[in-house]
């Protein structure tokens, strides 16, 4: 599993990738050190997943990393905050989460909390 966001969105994947990490499940995260976010997504096959997360203002990296992903023909599910998402139309499947703002500040809980859902999700299926 790719797991892919910047900026706003960083928090929660790395979080999901730990906590994918800390129940077996190998990931990626990309993370763009040093500007190398197209050389980690460079390896994406049909038989790869992945989860990514954008929430407006969209910055470009993570529409273009998923927009590679989506041409190698992976699976992509993302958490997005509105149909317009560049993310949408690029996705098999895409969650819909509108968080809190609290005078300029959003919340990342309601993405945190369908993260973690979607985690546990695919540990419960890989142990069935």
């Amino acid at each position: 599993i790719y797991v892919i966001g910047s900026k706003r969105a960083f928090p929660v994947t790395t979080y999901l990738s730990l906590t994918l990490s800390q129940q077996g499940v190998r990931n990626v995260l990309v993370d763009n050190v040093g500007s190398t976010a197209l050389d980690q997504v460079g390896c994406i096959t049909p038989r790869d997943a992945v989860l990514a997360v954008s929430f407006s203002p969209y910055n470009s990296i993570t529409p273009d990393l998923v927009a590679v992903a989506h041409e190698r023909k992976a699976r992509i599910l993302a958490i997005t905050d509105s149909t317009f998402s560049p993310l949408a139309k690029l996705s098999d499947t895409w969650l819909e989460v509108v968080e809190q703002d609290f005078g300029g500040f959003r919340s990342l809980a309601a993405s945190l909390a369908v993260g973690m859902a979607l985690v546990h999700g695919v540990v419960a299926r890989r142990t069935d």
